[in-house]
């Protein structure tokens, strides 16, 4: 992690899956206040899926820019 810090998701996601929760959330909140881009964000949707904590992307869905992301997909309805 020290050499490649946009690997500390990784890190974060192998602790939360092996029980050491507290040491997943400490770099959960590096992130949480880091800059926003594309490694950050697939990072805290990947710790936060490994703690279980699946409410965390509902704000996600009141963005405006949420249904064109789906849309992107061309989903069946």
């Amino acid at each position: 992690m020290e050499l490649h810090a946009w690997w500390s998701w990784a890190l974060a996601y192998t602790y939360a899956t092996t029980g050491h929760i507290e040491e997943a959330e400490e770099i959960l909140h590096q992130l949480e206040n880091a800059n926003v881009n594309g490694w950050n964000a697939f990072g805290l949707m990947t710790i936060n899926a490994a703690l279980g904590r699946m409410d965390e992307y509902q704000t996600m869905r009141k963005d405006p820019r949420f249904e064109d992301f789906l849309a992107r997909f061309n989903l069946p309805d």
